[in-house]
């Protein structure tokens, strides 16, 4: 866990900003709306890849194609039915699953005889329990799913913040970066990107006046801890001030990547790429939807996001100032 701790992570912040601006720096010219979620997965997964198995999108562009094809095989097999077969015209998405993790565990092992720096090198030094942890764990830091959550919260975020409307909440944020936190939280808290969690029952409790037997699974809904009226006032209307407000220092009500000793161990780490994109959009940019009426219902699995990818225009910030 030491790795994903604050200071730690300092020695990334470069490079994570390196990435932003390669791919966000260009959105002004585009003759055409940008797909927003597509655009804020491509820039989660090139700082998944560079910064847990040092593989720069721009310096290895085939092996970084390779492992976005079988990151995406390998999600999308997993949460299929679990049905290992092969057939000859025909194999199912479990099976394909299973063969892109063997692919994807060796170019992981290679990265890890390197003698390069950064996180890779750090993890294969730690004295894990198992020779295979190091691997594994690098597999679920690059998988899908951490893209997901990242380009969850970047598309709620521009969501937010669309329109003529929001430019006094885009000046505060862009002007303050305590602002621009109590934004954030704000996004986290009316759009968290999972839809929750369980806890396993260690021995017999009471939970609320209800019973809860040794071994049973509690599950916890993000969404409805988040709007929980008794907490939040106008629980349903994005007021980043309440973070100042009422609810100053009650962050820790938040559930977005979990709460308490079993929570998300990168929650740092994915508060400095949202607020690196975050600055950059605010600083360069202001943008709307493209068209005005968009259809902005939310699905909630795997991540919440819009079910149809939204289009955004945006415009240079000094143009318009």
């Amino acid at each position: 866990m030491q790795l994903f701790k604050e200071k730690s992570l300092d020695a990334y912040g470069d490079y994570i900003n390196r990435v932003c601006e390669r791919n966000l720096r260009d959105l002004a010219l585009s003759s055409e709306p940008v797909a927003i979620y597509r655009l804020f997965k491509r820039l989660a997964t090139e700082l998944s890849l560079g910064l847990f198995l040092n593989v720069d999108a721009e310096e290895s562009a085939a092996l970084t194609k390779q492992i976005i094809q079988l990151t995406t095989q390998h999600w999308h097999g997993l949460i299929s039915a679990p049905v290992n077969l092969k057939v000859p015209v025909w194999t199912s998405g479990f099976s394909l699953a299973l063969e892109a993790k063997e692919k994807l565990l060796k170019i992981i092992n290679e990265r890890l005889k390197s003698d390069e720096d950064g996180f890779v090198n750090k993890i294969k030094n730690i004295p894990f329990p198992e020779n295979t942890s190091a691997t594994q764990h690098l597999l679920l830091f690059i998988s899908a799913l951490i893209p997901k959550a990242l380009a969850s919260l970047l598309t709620s975020f521009t969501l937010a913040l669309a329109g003529s409307n929001q430019i006094h909440i885009h000046k505060c944020a862009q002007e303050s970066e305590d602002y621009l936190n109590n934004v954030l939280l704000e996004v986290q808290r009316l759009w968290p990107s999972f839809i929750g969690g369980r806890r396993i029952a260690k021995q017999d409790t009471t939970l609320c006046g209800y019973i809860i037997p040794k071994g049973y699974s509690v599950m916890f809904i993000a969404f409805a801890v988040h709007r929980d009226p008794d907490y939040f006032d106008h629980p349903d209307e994005f007021l980043p001030e309440r973070w100042s407000e009422r609810n100053a220092g009650q962050e820790n009500v938040l559930c977005c990547f979990g709460n308490g000793p079993r929570n998300c161990i990168g929650i740092e780490l994915n508060n400095m790429i949202v607020k690196a994109a975050a600055r950059y959009l605010l600083s360069h940019y202001t943008w709307s939807l493209d068209p005005p009426t968009q259809t902005l219902d939310y699905k909630w699995l795997p991540v919440s996001r819009p079910a149809e990818d939204p289009t955004i225009k945006f415009m240079s910030y000094f143009c318009q100032t």
